[in-house]
């Protein structure tokens, strides 16, 4: 049982220890037993030979019950004792009571936890998923803050291995299930910049000491925060295919994986027109371009609202790596209210559409039905410039010429197939004659 006034941050926190039976053991301090002791971070401060250094082993030896001697340090209920009562944060406090080491470790995974949430904010239905490169104290509390567990197959480590890059702490993932695709950072980790600034601490239970130099100073919404977190770095930043995120995983040096990826995969989106309303959504981060032309090109940032006067709206997009999804049209119909078929997650078919038909699509305007068209071009795995592309300025002047040409044609057969059927009393028309 632990007491301390509410208002009081520095102590004392008095404490009552019990056995398994509920009986009370005594603090021997001095000759003297103690029912109730001071077991607060101030009351026990001191190096080896000084008064709080024999208090904490006073402490150690009442509630030890066989504790191995390397352990005294770090990881019991004197260090849970003393952040509860600095007020430590909820998320914080269930990791710590849920079997992590109550030390600075934990109190860096907090920090880290929080940093990956705010390099990865989540939207409706997406998850985190982790690689820890190597185990450490900090897993805890990222397990409790992200959501992770092996059972729910989003947390992996390498176990105790170093990682081949000693600032590696992590790879985060940001999982989105619909579009099938993740985000994934490489976490780097600057320790010599974090102990430039932590005070070192000599006492019994040094790293209670350091965890609550965290709660109290660097912890979100302390003056110290920011220092700490310019610690952390994206060492590298990648989008993942469900592929290439099973073969994260399963790489023997995850880091190593991640350095060398090479994200040479096109972009895909999804495009429909609901309402009189375009809305456009990619797979991955990039910019949406979108033409009511074919010339004019306008970035997508909103869902856009047609005039009456649109009837088709060509798209493509760009990756942050450069790759380029093909120039794509969907067809709005007559009746804008009539939803209009989705241009599911897929690159548009790379290919050679016939001109003729391509040309019966771009004039077809007044099909009431959406009709998702082919442009002819290949894309280009580099930020694509919109004057150069397929469906620009150079594709609309030949429509009207070529639409002639169509129906000259076509006027001309009807003339031939009716003078043929005129004359088949006189004779019949065989193959090879």
């Amino acid at each position: 049982m632990f007491v301390k006034k509410p208002d009081e941050t520095t102590g004392p926190l008095h404490a009552v220890f019990v056995d398994g039976n509920g009986a009370i053991r005594p603090v021997t301090y001095g000759g003297t037993q103690f029912n109730v002791f001071d077991i607060s971070a101030v009351n026990l401060a001191g190096a080896t030979g000084t008064e709080g250094y024999q208090k904490s082993l006073a402490v150690a030896s009442t509630y030890g019950y066989s504790i191995p001697q390397y352990a005294q340090q770090d990881y019991y209920i004197v260090s849970l004792a003393n952040q509860w009562a600095y007020a430590m944060p909820y998320e914080f406090a269930l990791a710590a009571t849920g079997g992590g080491c109550p030390g600075s470790g934990l109190a860096q995974g907090y920090v880290l936890a929080n940093i990956i949430r705010s390099w990865l904010p989540l939207s409706d239905g997406q998850y985190y998923a982790y690689i820890g490169v190597p185990a450490h104290c900090k897993e805890q509390v990222l397990m409790e803050v992200l959501g992770l567990s092996a059972a729910r197959g989003n947390y992996f480590t390498t176990g105790t291995r170093t990682a081949s890059d000693a600032s590696a702490v992590g790879i985060a993932i940001r999982w989105d299930p619909v579009k099938n695709t993740g985000k994934a950072i490489l976490v780097s980790y600057n320790k010599d910049a974090v102990n430039a600034i932590q005070p070192a601490s000599n006492s019994y239970y040094k790293t209670m000491y350091w965890a609550l130099w965290y709660i109290t100073q660097a912890f979100p919404g302390k003056e110290l925060y920011g220092t700490v977190t310019s610690a952390y770095s994206i060492a590298k930043s990648v989008t993942l295919t469900s592929g290439e995120f099973r073969s994260l995983i399963a790489a023997s040096d995850p880091v190593s994986y991640i350095k060398d990826f090479e994200d040479v995969t096109a972009p895909s989106l999804n495009v429909r027109v609901d309402d009189s309303t375009l809305y456009m959504d990619i797979n991955e981060e990039g910019t949406i371009f979108y033409s009511f032309d074919g010339r004019t090109w306008n970035v997508y940032s909103a869902p856009v609202k047609l005039g009456k006067h649109v009837k088709t709206v060509y798209y493509y997009a760009v990756d942050l790596a450069g790759n380029a999804h093909q120039v794509g049209s969907i067809s709005v119909p007559e009746n804008q209210a009539q939803n209009t078929p989705e241009v599911s997650y897929g690159s548009v078919t790379a290919g050679k559409a016939s001109v003729i038909s391509w040309i019966m699509k771009r004039i077809r305007s007044d099909d009431s039905s959406a009709v998702v068209e082919e442009v002819t071009g290949q894309g280009t795995s580099s930020p694509v410039n919109p004057a150069e592309h397929p469906g620009s300025a150079s594709s609309s002047w030949f429509i009207p010429v070529y639409a002639a040409i169509i129906l000259a044609v076509g006027g001309l057969g009807m003339y031939l197939f009716r003078r043929r059927a005129g004359r088949s009393n006189e004779a019949i028309w065989q193959p090879g004659k």
